[in-house]
């Protein structure tokens, strides 16, 4: 998978380790229900934050973490928040196939760089409304703020299929699914990766993205993103490995920090600040290859820790056309997107140009809310057009229903890899506001009217732009004159 040398090491792992395994004790690759990779975002100097901001610190953390978890669901449509801790929030997505390893890798570390980049520049604070001018000033002057963030695969099995299992199961990693309500319900995961990820979390710093050892090794299959990975030096976490020493990985894509090399991206004093950092300049206590090399130091530990079976099944677990069909998570569940057509006093119509999107980038478009399901749909469309757009819009509702909702003019789709995203189409109205781009999605706009749509070049648009600005017009238009009547 990543060479001759590190095939050379599994091919005489697995001749020997599966003869060592008892009958018993080798996992079930059918009965493991699915592979997850975790991933979690930690605010660094949190507790020196709260300190010198007696009175804003928590609406500082909580727009953090709020941001965090709205780009986490727009670049990873499948992943679900697992928990809050604290000043951590940590997220589980399933993995079906052995490409979205690579690119949800590139997400988590392109989210850690932009929030990074976010409480360092300019305009972050004065995005955060409940702030006073003052205390926008003083935390600026701060710069105290940061994120570092972890990410670790593991192999889960059902803890009740487990317990059902005639002679029991190996099981690595097990989950539970709690149902507290008919539409609530959360998941709780024990096991050996779980301890390790979250010893792994100690072991990041500012800026920087951690990797467990299986995620690393996914990853140096291919080689551009086996050069982003620096093993920084080897540390024994308690309870894992049996207190064996554990490979720290960091993660760094230069291109995504102005080709800044990793050794310049560490601070001046690293050094002196901090100890692990003294590991990684000191004297190496093993062979050089076992830090520059990670391929073959990658190969050697899944040789001597006796890994290769674990990988192997993780690799199954993914390829099987079991674990495609089936999703630990919910995948029933439909996630419903709300176009909003805004028109002003004048009836011009708002349309934006899509910026830092996987999807349609740079593609003109009318803006999208997110259903939520503790939320009036509303509620939703207003709270995200203001916080995309900054203005504060009103959704024309049905009026002959008692249940005032959105009227909906049309319905779409949008294919993204293996989901489909379903939406609606309604009308809304500017009612205050000067339009203030959120950067993070659109990077410019503009107010047209019916005749200007002509401008508008379809290989420029998301999908039917044009026909739904079209309807759009034509409805908006009929109501408002049933409403002056």
């Amino acid at each position: 998978m990543v060479g001759n040398e590190l095939s050379k090491y599994r091919s005489r792992l697995y001749s020997q380790e599966k003869e060592k395994i008892p009958p018993k004790a080798k996992p079930d690759l059918e009965r493991s229900d699915s592979v997850v990779l975790f991933f979690s975002f930690d605010i660094v100097n949190s507790s020196a934050y709260k300190t010198v901001n007696y009175y804003g610190w928590s609406i500082v953390l909580h727009e953090i973490i709020k941001r965090l978890r709205d780009t986490v669901k727009e670049k990873i449509a499948r992943a679900e928040v697992w928990r809050v801790l604290g000043d951590e929030i940590i997220f589980i997505v399933t993995i079906f196939e052995r490409e979205t390893i690579f690119e949800y890798t590139d997400y988590i570390y392109s989210i850690l760089v932009d929030f990074c980049n976010k409480t360092d520049g300019e305009g972050f604070f004065e995005q955060i409304t409940q702030l006073e001018p003052r205390d926008i000033d003083t935390m600026k002057l701060q710069n105290v703020v940061s994120v570092q963030a972890t990410a670790w695969l593991a192999p889960v099995t059902d803890r009740k299929k487990n317990a059902e299992a005639k002679e029991g199961l190996y099981a690595e990693n097990i989950f539970e699914i709690f149902e507290e309500s008919k539409k609530n319900h959360f998941y709780e995961f024990i096991g050996h990766d779980i301890d390790a990820g979250f010893r792994l979390t100690k072991q990041t710093r500012e800026r920087r993205l951690t990797v467990s050892f299986e995620l690393a090794y996914m990853l140096s299959g291919r080689d551009e993103y086996n050069e982003r990975m620096q093993i920084i030096t080897y540390r024994s976490l308690k309870g894992v490995w049996g207190g064996k020493v554990y490979p720290i990985i960091w993660y760094y894509d230069k291109s995504k920090n102005e080709n800044i090399e990793f050794i310049d991206s560490l601070p001046f004093d690293a050094i002196e600040q901090d100890d692990i950092y003294k590991e990684l300049f000191g004297d190496k206590p093993f062979r050089e290859s076992m830090y520059q090399d990670n391929k073959k130091a990658l190969g050697k530990i899944l040789y001597d820790r006796k890994l290769g079976y674990k990988i192997k099944m993780i690799e199954s677990l993914i390829d099987s056309e079991n674990g495609k069909m089936e999703s630990l998570l919910n995948e029933s569940r439909l996630e419903l997107h709300c176009v909003a057509v805004c028109f002003d006093k004048k009836g011009q119509a708002l349309i934006a140009k899509r910026d830092h999107r996987k999807i349609l980038n740079g593609k003109w478009e009318c803006g999208c809310a997110k259903a939520n399901a503790r939320k009036e749909l509303v509620d939703s469309i207003k709270d995200e057009y203001k916080n995309d757009f900054g203005i504060t819009v009103s959704p024309i509702l049905a009026k002959n229903r008692k249940d005032r909702q959105p009227r909906p003019i049309a319905l779409y789709k949008v294919e993204d890899h293996m989901e489909l995203h379903k939406g609606i189409i309604v009308l809304a109205e500017i009612e205050s506001g000067s339009i203030c781009l959120n950067k993070r999605k659109h990077s410019e706009y503009k107010m047209i009217t019916e005749k200007e749509m002509d401008f508008l070049r379809e290989e420029e648009c998301v999908s039917d732009l044009k026909n739904t600005l079209t309807l759009a017009f034509n409805q908006y238009r009929k109501w408002k004159e049933d409403d002056s009547r």
